[in-house]
């Protein structure tokens, strides 16, 4: 099964991480009714980066910018980032159009993964959590590795004056007199590097989720979409 990657993998070694296609969906609230399918999809996937021995961790994700820690924390507990290091389980988000953020310090061990939507992203829950990585194992802003993940890119991200009001003007397209063209992962990207991580070493897949049938969507498919899995393990 396909899983698209950061670069950096090859280059950190130890680590797998990236996100998975539409043959391998995690199904969201819309489309649980094929949650076994879904089930069986996740596994697959584990088994072809041998990591079937470990258990996969994801949260209940609530677009906010509350921080779980895999460590200390149950799987399923609210929040829209996962953090960990010493527990040997693939932390995940999952996402359809919002980009997921993977993060990767080689020299304590410690990872991240967020889900970081327009909301998520006006939160700065990508800040959040490099704050809470410092805090919970003395992570050094300087060697953390950053991967932004295919997402809704502006050309495709439509959004009307009430989100686009959230924005800086530099995040913005306008299309007309009531509506906008927003890059999310264009803020994200500076969040990261105004939490300190190096710009060398932020790696953004510019891939269009809208656009490329690759991906699952929201704004394409509507209610009747399912959820690419962003791991990191």
């Amino acid at each position: 099964m396909q899983l698209i990657s950061p670069k950096w993998v090859d280059a950190l070694g130890r680590v797998n991480a990236g996100i998975s296609t539409r043959d391998i969906s995690w199904p969201s609230a819309a489309t649980m009714d094929n949650s076994q399918i879904g089930f069986e999809n996740r596994k697959q996937l584990l088994q072809d980066l041998g990591l079937e021995t470990r258990a996969l961790f994801t949260p209940s994700q609530q677009h906010g910018n509350t921080v779980v820690n895999a460590d200390s924390q149950p799987p399923g507990s609210d929040g829209d980032a996962v953090i960990a290091r010493d527990s040997g389980a693939v932390i995940a988000v999952g996402v359809a159009d919002c980009p997921a953020i993977l993060l990767c310090d080689p020299t304590t061990g410690a990872r991240a993964a967020i889900h970081s939507g327009w909301r998520g992203t006006t939160k700065n829950i990508v800040g959040k959590t490099i704050a809470t990585l410092r805090d919970a194992y003395g992570v050094k802003t300087e060697n953390i590795w950053a991967w932004i993940s295919p997402a809704a890119q502006q050309n495709s991200y439509e959004v009307e004056s009430d989100v686009a009001d959230l924005f800086a003007d530099k995040y913005l397209t306008k299309k007309d007199t009531t509506k906008f063209l927003l890059s999310v992962p264009h803020a994200v990207h500076d969040q990261l590097l105004e939490s300190g991580v190096s710009p060398q070493q932020i790696e953004r897949d510019q891939k269009d989720t809208i656009s490329d049938n690759s991906f699952h969507s929201y704004r394409r498919g509507g209610e009747d979409y399912g959820l690419m899995l962003a791991l990191i393990g």
